[in-house]
Order: structure tokens, then C-alpha cells, then sequence
């Protein structure tokens, strides 16, 4: 309507200014109206000047005008991203994408545009987040740097390379490139409004070489306020004793780093400095296994890093205690030591011929103690280490961060048999497994840590806030048959298995009802069938490692295998993940064994020895 209106007036304008200068006329109209205007020439330019006016002020209003579209995108992006239901549906978010795009297309005069491609990138940025599909973050990183490239002295310029960063660095896990582009927004962007946290974010994944781009604003923090007193070791049964003393007991993280030639444990205490006095003795004592210790500390993050070496090492537990206040590392090269130990390395890796020796006596044995364990879990077709790689590559797993799921618990008490409540029976095997998971290096969070209600969806909102590599979902079963019993391992799928469909109706319990259609809907639009993939690796691992382990402790137990169920637990999970029956309540023998402080362990390191063996192959 602006555009019409301008071009008639245009038109006016230009009809008045030829009847000044045109001489020809032959009519008397036009001899009168060019006498006119020539009479009224200051009136005529006072109306060219209104006109020209006119023209700039219409150009600017359009060329800062955002479009009506651009509008109902931006409304429609802030509600999509409060919607938990509609957020998980890849389909909506490319769609804002497209919209922003086009709108960006579409517009070349107006002057934001460059917001319309932000929030396009912007879109794709929220979709990885959700999915962490690195294919997803690629694509969001490329329409940033896009912008970036066409565009680098918008507003917005910082705010994509930012973005791009993090989206390298959490989903790619690709430092190399997050840095990269934080320099790129400190150097380029100093006035920016992402200048500082630019850099206060490379300080934290960075090392150091930020210095040539200018100080960080970080306050330095003050001296640790916990000293290391004293590390000593004992040998006793081919178990090595190690014990680091402190004042009072710190946070603390073990991880097992090294190859089998060259194996180590590097222990890293919070907020602890060594003593001055501290006896480096042992550093230089050779203890069965133990080699010795290196100790390092960092001023600037206050934190002690103690590299504890062994010539060999085939398993390693590590505890602590706060009277008096010590930090315990045992570790052991025999496979009779330490049951409730972390295995770094496979008791079979050096010979295949005794290996299948021992495997086939150890089958006898078990099958001679107990006619209960019917099956071994064996590799199937599709489990093979290159395909498990193209898949790992593919989505960026790498196993760091581990969310531990204790079902039921508060008001749902779960199975209740054999003076076994489920719910807590299976806390206090989630604690039992984060406890080993932890001495082995990984972060570890539980859904709740105490008797309290949390929701099945809310459990895997749990998980997506800590960025979870793996969940793992507990429980116990419970059947009408009297006689049912075993240990059975579940990943999530649309399973036509009778049993598997009853039991996931049961703990599907009290959440809002979705149909197996949308179920299905979700899971394709999610790109999840590679995720499911793995998680059907992961409870193999679990299900082969558990029954092993339980059978070696002298107890009968019951090879149930992995099979696939729509657990609604499951189903928001953007992470490989399993749900875990460990047993049967119902069954009063196996109730008995459930009871066992002894096969509750068993049961915990099985678990996490499965969880702890999927990993390893996933981060070689």
C-alpha cells in the first residue's frame, strides 16, 4: 500500500516538473499550466523537496519493518521451546528453521535480517541440544559461521560464534573447534557483549593460551584450605593397600588412565594442597604392583593430582573414610582379589587359546552348580566392533556422565514380596553401583538419593540436565507365578513379546497415556533407532557381565537376556539406555538371594563391570 502510494505521487511530481520545462504546447490548457507553474516555481520545488522527504522516510520504514512473518516465527520459537512435548518432535524444529530462513531469504533490503538467519541457526541449535545427533550440531554450526561469514559486523555475529562454541564443545566434543571459534569471538568482537563470557568459557575448557588475547576476569581463587598429610602402602594377599591421609575428608575423583603396559590411577582431591612435610618415601618404593606415586598440584583450581603407578592391573576399588579422615585405593593383578572391585582390563586379553579354556570349564562349572543358568549371552550379528564404531561416531558417544535411576520410590513402593520393599532395594543398589562407577572415573548421579516419589518423565529430565552419556534404570519384578525368577536386561523397543509388553505396562504405571503410534512417531522423529542400537549393546554387556559375576559368587541364577519394551522410562531419553530387572520378589528362593548382602554386591559389580566394559569400548 506504502509502495502504491509513493509511486502515484512520484508520478505527480514528475508530470508537474515536465509541464514547467516542456515548451510545445499548442493546446491553451497547456500553455495555461506551464504559465502556472512557472509563476509558482518556489512552490513547485517546496513540493519536489516534500517529495524527496517522503521518499527517504518510506525507504527507512521499510528497510526497518520487520515482516509480519518474522514476527509469528519468533512468538511460535518461544513457545516451542517451552512446549516438552512438542519440543521433542524434530519435524517443529525444522520447520522454524525453514520460516526463519526464507524469511531471511526473502527480504534482502530489510536491515535485520541477519536476526532472522540467527534464529534459524538458532532453532537447529535447540533440536541438537535436545537430540545430541552431532549431524544436528553440524548443521547448526554451519548456519552460524554462515552468518558470521555474510554478516560479520551485525550485533549478532558474537552471539553465533558463541553458540557455534558450545555446541562444538558439549555435543561434537570437539575442543579443538570450540576454542577456535572463541578466539575468533574475543579477537574480532572486543566491544561485543559475548567478549567476556567468550573468554571466561574458554578459560575453563582452555589451557592456558588465552593469555595473548588479554587477561581473563577471572578471580583467582583462594589457597586450599584441607592439607595432604601423608600416602603409604601395604601388600597383603596380593591386594596393594594405598591410603592417602588428610586433615579432614575432600571430594575426591578416580580414574583409571594408561594401557595395559602402562597402567595408572589418577586420583584428583578438591581443595587439598600437600603438606610440606609430606614423606615422599614411597614414591621411589616398589610394593608388589605398586610402582609408586607422583604428586601434583594446581594453584590455580586448588586441587591435588596424585598419579598412583602399576606394573600391572586388572582391578582396583577405591573408598573413603572420615575417622580418621583417609582416601583407600586397593588394587590387585589376581581375579580373586577385590570382587567388589572395577575391572580395568579383560582377565582374557592376552591369550585366546586359555581363554576359551577356561570360559568352556568355567560353563561346566556353572552349569554342574546350578541348572538355573540356562544361557550365555553371545555377540549377535549386528554387535561387531565396526559397525558399534560407525555408530559411536556418528552420534559422538563417549561415556563420561552416568545417571542411575532407583525405580519407584516415595508414594510408589513398587513390588512389595518376601519382606522386600522394590523401592528400597533398588536404592540401595543404585548407591552400591555409583559407588564402584565412581572409583572407576565417572560422574555419577542418582535420580533421588532418598525415599521420595519422582516421576518417569521427570527422571529422564534429570538426566538431560547433568548431560548424561548413559541411563540406567533399576528395578526388581514381580510375577503371579510363583516359580518365575532370573535376571533380565531391557532397551527400548515396540516389542510383540507378551511378557515384556505385561511388565512394561506395569512400570508404565501413572503416567499420562501416549499411544504406541505417537510412541513410534517420537522415537523416528528423535533419529533414535541408532541410540536404541546401542543401548541393545549396552544390556548385553550388563545382562553377560551381571550373570557371570553372580554364577562365579556359587549362586544359582537364571539367564532371562536382553529383550526389547516400550518402558515410557525410556522413551525421553536422548541417551543410550537400559532398565534392569535384577530379580524376582515374588519367588521366595530368589527373594532369599536378593536379601544376601553378598549377591546384592555381586549384583552391583556385575552391573557396573557391564557398564564400565560398554564404555571402554565406546572411549578407545
Amino acid at each position: 500500500m506504502i509502495k502504491s502510494v509513493l509511486v502515484v505521487f512520484l508520478k505527480l511530481i514528475g508530470l508537474c516538473s515536465e509541464m514547467l520545462y516542456r515548451e510545445n504546447y499548442t493546446n491553451k490548457v497547456g500553455v495555461f499550466m506551464r504559465s502556472f507553474f512557472w509563476r509558482n516555481t518556489v512552490f513547485l520545488l517546496f513540493l519536489q523537496s516534500i517529495a524527496v522527504i517522503f521518499v527517504i522516510a518510506v525507504s527507512f520504514a521499510l528497510a526497518y519493518a520487520e515482516p509480519s512473518a518474522y514476527d509469528n516465527a519468533k512468538i511460535e520459537l518461544n513457545r516451542l521451546i517451552h512446549d516438552k512435548k512438542r519440543s521433542e518432535y524434530r519435524h517443529n524444529w525444522l520447520k522454524l528453521s525453514d520460516e526463519f530462513y526464507e524469511i531471511y531469504r526473502n527480504n534482502a533490503t530489510w536491515n535485520n535480517r541477519p536476526a532472522a538467519l540467527f534464529r534459524s541457526a538458532y532453532a537447529l541449535d535447540q533440536m541438537a541440544q535436545r537430540s545430541f545427533v552431532r549431524q544436528d550440531a553440524k548443521h547448526a554450526i554451519e548456519r552460524y559461521l554462515y552468518l558470521v561469514k555474510k554478516h560479520e559486523l551485525s550485533p549478532l555475529a558474537d552471539d553465533a560464534l558463541f553458540n557455534a562454541a558450545q555446541l562444538a564443545h558439549i555435543v561434537l566434543r570437539d575442543t579443538k573447534k570450540a576454542k577456535a571459534y572463541l578466539k575468533q569471538c574475543i579477537k574480532n568482537y572486543p566491544t561485543g557483549d559475548f567478549h567476556l563470557k567468550a573468554k571466561k568459557y574458554y578459560a575453563e575448557i582452555g589451557d592456558g593460551a588465552l593469555a595473548s588475547l588479554g587477561t581473563v576476569e577471572i578471580s583467582r581463587p583462594a589457597q586450599a584450605s584441607i592439607t595432604l598429610t601423608k600416602i603409604n602402602s601395604q601388600l597383603k594377599n596380593d591386594v596393594v593397600r594405598i591410603t592417602i591421609s588428610m586433615e579432614t575428608i575432600a571430594s575426591w575423583r578416580a580414574k583409571y588412565q594408561g594401557d595395559e603396559e602402562n597402567p595408572h590411577v589418577v586420583v584428583t582431591l578438591n581443595n587439598v594442597a600437600p603438606s610440606e612435610n609430606l614423606e615422599l618415601v614411597d614414591t621411589f618404593k616398589k610394593n608388589g604392583i605398586f610402582i609408586g606415586y607422583q604428586i601434583e598440584y594446581d594453584e590455580e583450581n586448588r586441587t591435588s593430582v596424585v598419579t598412583l603407578e602399576f606394573s600391572k592391573l586388572l582391578r582396583y576399588a577405591v573408598k573413603s573414610e572420615r575417622e580418621p579422615a583417609r582416601l583407600i585405593i586397593e588394587a590387585t593383578n589376581s581375579s580373586k582379589q577385590l570382587d567388589s572391585g572395577i575391572n580395568v582390563r579383560s582377565e582374557t586379553s592376552k591369550n585366546t587359546k586359555k581363554v576359551e579354556t577356561k570360559n568352556t570349564g568355567q560353563k561346566k562349572q556353572e552349569k554342574a552348580s546350578s541348572a538355573a543358568v540356562k544361557k550365555a549371552v553371545k555377540a549377535k550379528k549386528d554387535d561387531v566392533p565396526t559397525f558399534a564404531a560407525k555408530i559411536a561416531d556418528q552420534l559422538g558417544l563417549k561415556v563420561d556422565t552416568i545417571v542411575i535411576d532407583p525405580g519407584h520410590g516415595g508414594k510408589d513402593p513398587g513390588a512389595i514380596n518376601n519382606t522386600i520393599k522394590e523401592k528400597d532395594f533398588n536404592l540401595e543398589i543404585a548407591k552400591k553401583i555409583a559407588g564402584v562407577l565412581k572409583s572407576a572415573g565417572y560422574n555419577v548421579y542418582l535420580t533421588r538419593s532418598s525415599d521420595k516419589y519422582v516421576g518417569l518423565y521427570e527422571r529422564t529430565d534429570i538426566a538431560r540436565k547433568h548431560k548424561a552419556d548413559l541411563f540406567i534404570s533399576l528395578h526388581a519384578n514381580a510375577s503371579v507365578n510363583a516359580n518365575a525368577q532370573g535376571f533380565e536386561t531391557y532397551y527400548l523397543d515396540f516389542t510383540g513379546d507378551e511378557q515384556a509388553i505385561r511388565l512394561a505396562a506395569i512400570e508404565n504405571a501413572g503416567v499420562e497415556k501416549r499411544g504406541l503410534g505417537e510412541m513410534e512417531k517420537i522415537l523416528g522423529d528423535m533419529l533414535i533407532k541408532a541410540r536404541i542400537q546401542e543401548s541393545k549393546r549396552l544390556a548385553q554387556k550388563v545382562q553377560s557381565n551381571t550373570v557371570r559375576k553372580i554364577a562365579k559368587s556359587g549362586y544359582s541364577i537364571k539367564n532371562n537376556g536382553t529383550k526389547g519394551a516400550p518402558f515410557h522410562v525410556l522413551i525421553g531419553s536422548s541417551m543410550p539406555c537400559i532398565l534392569i530387572e535384577m530379580g524376582y520378589t515374588s519367588n521366595s528362593a530368589e527373594a532369599k538371594r536378593l536379601l544376601s548382602e553378598k549377591y546384592k554386591n555381586g549384583l552391583a559389580e556385575g552391573i557396573a563391570n557391564g557398564i564400565h566394559q560398554y564404555a571402554s569400548e565406546l572411549n578407545k
